[in-house]
Order: C-alpha cells, then structure tokens, then sequence
C-alpha cells in the first residue's frame, strides 16, 4: 500500500481527421476493428490513454497537484492539466534542485497516511530528478493533440 501516482496521455483519432494513417493505428493498437465492424459509426473515433509518468510516494508532486487543480480536495479524482501546466511543474522542479533551499517554499511535502517521508532527503530529491526526467520527455514531444490526466490511488 501507499500513495501511488499517474499522469496519462489522452488523445482521440478520428475516422474523418487529416490523420486517417493515425486513426487506423489507434484502432489496431485498441483492439477495436472487431466492435467497429459490428458497429459501424457515421463518424467514429478512438481514444487512447497512455500512462506517460509514475510515481511512488512523492508526496510534495502529490500535493502540487491537489492544491493546485482540486483546491487542496485529495479525493483519487482524475485532475485534467494542460502541457502549460507541466511546464510550471518542470520549471519548479528546476528550480528545487538548483536551490534546495526553496524546496520547502515551492514543491512542500505533505503527510498521509502511506504517503512517505516528510523529510527533505535523498529520497524527496530523488522524486525531483525523476519529475524532471519525466516531464522532459512528456514535452519533447510538442504535440497539442494530447491532454493529461492526474490520477492517484492510496
């Protein structure tokens, strides 16, 4: 048990988009050809959800999350971000680790039950490095079809 956390990549593929090519691949990597040809749609689509981040007990990325898109409410709701918003979250997690003593002001840690330490260690600026190391790769890609989900569970 403890607090684990999710970020996933939405994006839908339509049948009658500019992207037919990525359309046919989203239906083939959904495993959807036999629900379409059995129920055929004027104008289908196909949702993909990716998980594009994990985290383990980073409680402080936990609550940026919370308090800034849920108004402090921590009820295991998705919370829909956009790109701009993980920007904010990758620039301040830069800018704890060029300066660790703003961790405390920007990026706080936050108790709870299976939530980890409170502790502003190895661990906490380990979850930093791995925020960064995730979120880059996220944004590297540029796309704007893409929309994000937060989502975790204790």
């Amino acid at each position: 048990m403890g607090l684990d956390m999710y970020l996933y990549a939405n994006s839908d593929f339509s049948e009658h988009g500019i992207n037919q090519k990525h359309y046919e691949l989203a239906v083939k990597a959904s495993k959807a050809e036999k629900y379409l040809s059995k129920h055929p749609q004027e104008y289908g689509s196909v949702g993909i959800q990716v998980r594009v981040a994990y985290w383990r007990k980073a409680n402080a990325i936990h609550k940026y999350f919370v308090e800034n898109f849920r108004d402090g409410v921590d009820d295991c709701r998705e919370i829909h971000v956009g790109r701009d918003d993980l920007k904010e979250l990758l620039d301040i997690c830069h800018q704890v680790k060029e300066d660790h003593n703003k961790a405390e002001e920007l990026l706080p840690t936050q108790s709870g039950f299976f939530f980890g330490s409170t502790e502003y260690d190895v661990w906490y600026y380990g979850e930093i490095e791995n925020t960064i190391k995730q979120l880059t790769g996220i944004l590297e890609d540029g796309s704007d079809s893409w929309s994000f989900v937060y989502q975790a569970s204790w």
